[in-house]
């Protein structure tokens, strides 16, 4: 096969990517209708954005541990280039969490409404530098990697930065990545893991679909997978009356 054909070729970016664009949609979306007049509810949405940016900065972590040396020796420019907007997003992501103190010091609801609309706007700056960084990381580096490496390679370097993230935060990030795809990459996603992980590990990603996916889209991935005829798979009737089901 030729390894710069793009057909059908493995995108090591996709899934977290897709993960990660559904948590700054949702993300934005909390910071501008939230009441930053109630305690309560600016404790929330504070929360998620904490969460936001701990994903991004781990996300940009794992790119320049695992993804920018494999290219490093191919094109030394384009790394050092992506290794800058690296510096950027920590930089934007500082100023965030900087402006996110200053909401939580005022006493007062006006004064946290007032801070609150300068947090919002910088999450924005945030959001539109991210979605064409990872725009950029797909359109410029899958080519490289599809051109020097298999995707059995690139694949091995997906299980590298799977094995570096915690279990618990691994957890709640297949869980964005599973709201944030389509049908066919679910099932690809889950056929993989029938395939290469034990039986209660699969039944744990069937249950995490049903909770996830659009009711229909379970529907039909329920079917294509077979589900009701797994035979020898433990906990199917959890996973058939599943609140999405």
């Amino acid at each position: 096969m030729d390894k710069t054909e793009k057909t059908e070729r493995y995108n090591i970016f996709n899934l977290i990517h897709k993960g990660l664009r559904r948590v700054l949609y949702d993300t934005a979306l909390q910071l501008q209708r939230a009441d930053f007049g109630s305690d309560e509810e600016s404790q929330r949405v504070l929360s998620q954005l904490d969460l936001t940016l701990n994903y991004f900065e781990g996300h940009a972590e794992a790119e320049d541990m695992f993804i920018l040396p494999a290219i490093q020796r191919f094109d030394p420019a384009m790394v050092q280039d992506f290794e800058s907007q690296h510096v950027e997003d920590h930089r934007l992501g500082h100023l965030l969490m900087l402006l996110k103190e200053n909401v939580m010091s005022e006493d007062n609801a006006k004064g946290r409404i007032s801070a609150a609309t300068e947090l919002t706007h910088a999450f924005n700056e945030f959001v539109g530098f991210n979605l064409y960084h990872m725009n950029k990381e797909e359109a410029f580096i899958n080519p490289l990697l599809w051109t020097h490496f298999t995707d059995l390679e690139l694949q091995a370097i997906t299980q590298q930065i799977i094995q570096n993230i915690a279990p618990q935060k691994l957890i709640t990030l297949n869980r964005w990545m599973m709201r944030s795809i389509n049908l066919s990459e679910a099932t690809e996603w889950l056929s993989n893991v029938r395939k290469n992980a034990p039986a209660e590990v699969y039944n744990g990603f069937l249950v995490m679909a049903a909770e996830e996916l659009e009711p229909e889209t379970w529907l039909q991935l329920r079917n294509k997978m077979n589900v009701n005829g797994e035979n020898g798979r433990p906990d199917t009737q959890m996973i058939t009356n599943s609140p999405r089901n």
